[in-house]
């Protein structure tokens, strides 16, 4: 299904995210392209990334110190197909997703999140009277002031970036989210989160928010298809650690699946750099014991704090 290009960016430390990402593709019998936007990577884990056919790889323009989350407009620009997959360096395809890849009403698709994850996102900025669920008010006039279009918001929810679905038609609202992030962003490195600018805590998600708020250019937002078929979803492992570092709870159900995307990597990829442990058959009952265990913490925790 070539009339579709799934998109990523990374620098080094996510070699492994890409790897998993671009095998997994391929592995589900995916041929369309895939797009990398890349910076310090070995040449390597470049060839093992070409390796694995139909990749081509971006460098990120070195003056760029930004962290590679707020890179995904440059990324996207870089795909030549009429239809635009954004997946985030630590997601995977699992099954064959190629007649979801293009949605069936042609609408641009990403997932908003409902009021009950919307609140939790954004529980730390809530004023006293503010409502739960929506963005806090505080937030939203911030948006609408930086934004300086409409005045009524179209959405009063986030939205989650790791994964969405685009047509080129849409590609200057991606332009509109480049310059954005360029205006209201640090030029340095802040991370994937920076509590330093509430409003923008969530950094590029947060300005692509803001956007589909308060942009007259905003498209609509039809209903996202990549999460909802366990045999044939794109998985997120937007916890840490990150599958090649270590696993959790959440993303265990993955396991066995990742473990045979490595297994075709390393068919594919001669090159390919030696793997990490938690990326290693032989030491799956270690990262077991320790993904129970790190749940086992992190309910404590939350039971501390009530």
């Amino acid at each position: 299904m070539e009339q579709c290009t799934i998109v990523s960016a990374a620098d080094g430390n996510y070699f492994w995210g890409l790897l998993l990402l671009t095998a997994s593709a391929r592995k589900a019998g995916l041929k369309c392209p895939v797009h990398l936007l890349v910076r310090d990577l070995s040449a390597a884990q470049t060839a093992s990334l070409k390796a694995l056919g139909n990749v081509s790889i971006e460098e990120m323009d070195p003056a760029n110190r930004r962290n590679p989350c707020t890179w995904k407009p440059a990324a996207l620009r870089g795909a030549k197909t009429d239809y635009i997959a954004w997946m985030d360096a630590d997601c995977a395809v699992i099954g064959d997703i190629s007649e979801l890849l293009v949605p069936d009403n042609d609408e641009f698709q990403i997932r908003v999140r409902d009021a009950a994850e919307n609140a939790r996102a954004y529980s730390r900025l809530y004023a006293e009277g503010d409502p739960r669920g929506p963005v806090p008010a505080g937030v939203l006039e911030t948006w609408r002031r930086d934004v300086a279009d409409l005045d009524e918001p179209h959405l009063d929810k986030a939205v989650v970036t790791n994964c969405l679905v685009l047509h080129r038609r849409h590609l200057p609202f991606i332009e509109l989210w480049h310059e954005q992030i360029e205006k209201v962003m640090p030029a340095g490195d802040g991370g994937v989160v920076n509590r330093d600018q509430p409003a923008y805590f969530m950094t590029d998600e947060s300005v692509f928010s803001s956007l589909l708020a308060f942009s007259s250019l905003a498209p609509p937002i039809a209903e996202f298809q990549l999460n909802k078929i366990p045999e044939k979803h794109v998985a997120h492992f937007g916890v840490r650690p990150k599958p090649w570092n270590g696993w959790t709870k959440p993303t265990w159900y993955a396991y066995d699946e990742m473990m045979a995307v490595v297994d075709f990597a390393v068919r594919h990829c001669p090159e390919l750099p030696e793997l990490p442990p938690a990326l290693r058959r032989k030491n799956r009952g270690r990262y077991l014991l320790e993904s129970r265990g790190r749940d086992i913490v992190q309910r404590a925790k939350q039971l501390v704090r009530g």
